[in-house]
């Protein structure tokens, strides 16, 4: 049995996300506060996982774990609490030897960590062309998919929003044939997450959801059709990225749509979880700009992207995040966030989570326009 002393000390021998890192989970900043990832104790392909700095807690909005640096390391490695205690006294000890073995200044890791962001974004610029020529080919082969075609309209996307939007479908084979004999090409896809390692699609049997800057796509998303109709797709990954640095999808076009004659009043900056609910608020015309965390959480650049529109726009934000715990707690987290400046809650609307499923109802479009006048009357504050 662990002490006072023992338990005391182990939960302040190793912070808590220098643990899950050295245990398989990535982290990126969101903020200064908060630190996400995939899940380590459930399958999660769209980071729910949170570390809180300061009170070096973790919790998780897919499954619910949460808990200290002991109880992560109990929980991961299945180990009773006392052996998770003594587990991480000795990660102490040999941090203690490896610090006094490193000579590499602290200034020295900054800089070489700003190096890999700048890459990365670098790198999601030399992909553009890629991205884009690979967009092309998907939105060609969702043109002659009729199962596509049919979720899409069951969704409320007609085609003249596929058109606008340039929706796509990966079919598992198109891309790869396209990009047969080209080398770099083909390298330059696996780097960016559009083929595996073994030369597959990675978004095969998905609809596309793109991230366009002008006529260049810049990231895309794949969403999974209800029944997978590629053996690649499993039913599990409902959303699937690329590996270059998710976007704020949107933000491109809401800053391309400020600078373009309006005949209508934006009203605010609409903020929304999901791809599809994206393309239903573009596809229906509201009177705002429109972006997607794609996910519940903002990560730091699309924070940073967020918080840009608003100072170039001067518009409240309009949070819609689901009507779920996930959604509930997410929106709170946003709102500290966003602490003091103009935000209103979209109001809940009877039997739809989000507006995606506004989209699957014969008189979704008329129970919007509805709750949108009570965010013209105040909404929720």
């Amino acid at each position: 049995m662990a002490s006072r002393e023992q338990i005391a000390q182990a939960k302040t021998a190793v912070r808590l996300e220098e643990v899950c890192r050295q245990r398989g989970v990535a982290l990126t900043e969101c903020s200064n506060e908060r630190l996400e990832g995939c899940c380590p104790f459930h399958e999660d392909h769209t980071p729910s996982f949170n570390v809180y700095i300061e009170s070096q807690r973790y919790c998780c909005f897919g499954c619910g774990a949460q808990g200290d640096v002991i109880d992560f390391v109990r929980t991961l490695d299945g180990c009773s609490f006392a052996e998770a205690v003594q587990r991480l006294l000795s990660m102490q000890s040999v941090a203690r030897v490896q610090s006094a073995r490193s000579s590499r200044p602290v200034h020295s890791i900054r800089r070489t960590a700003s190096i890999r962001s700048n890459g990365q974004k670098d790198d999601r610029e030399d992909c553009t062309p890629l991205l884009t020529r690979t967009l092309a080919i998907y939105h060609e082969t969702l043109l002659h998919t009729p199962s596509a075609l049919a979720y899409l309209a069951a969704r409320g996307i007609e085609m003249a929003a596929i058109a606008s939007f340039r929706l796509g479908y990966a079919d598992g084979t198109s891309l790869r044939l396209a990009l047969r004999g080209n080398e770099q090409a083909w390298g330059q896809a696996q780097r960016a997450g559009l083929l595996t390692r073994g030369g597959k699609e990675w978004l095969s049997g998905r609809l596309i959801i793109p991230d366009l800057r002008g006529e260049r796509c810049i990231w895309m998303i794949g969403r999974a059709l209800p029944t997978p109709i590629h053996p690649l797709c499993k039913a599990n990954d409902k959303y699937l990225g690329l590996s270059i640095p998710k976007t704020l999808l949107g933000y491109e076009i809401a800053l391309a749509e400020l600078q373009a004659p309006r005949t209508r009043a934006l009203q605010g900056i609409l903020i929304v979880e999901g791809a599809i609910d994206y393309v239903l608020a573009r596809a229906w015309e509201l009177p705002c700009l429109c972006v997607a965390f794609l996910g519940t959480h903002a990560s730091r650049s699309q924070l940073r992207a967020l918080l840009h529109l608003h100072q170039v726009s001067g518009l409240p934000f309009i949070d819609w995040h689901d009507a779920d715990e996930r959604g509930r707690l997410a929106s709170l987290h946003l709102l500290a966030q966003l602490h003091g400046l103009p935000v209103r809650l979209f109001p809940e609307i009877a039997d739809s989570k989000d507006l995606a499923d506004l989209g699957t109802q014969p008189d979704g479009y008329t129970r919007l326009v509805h709750a949108w006048q009570a965010i013209g009357d105040g909404g929720e504050e």
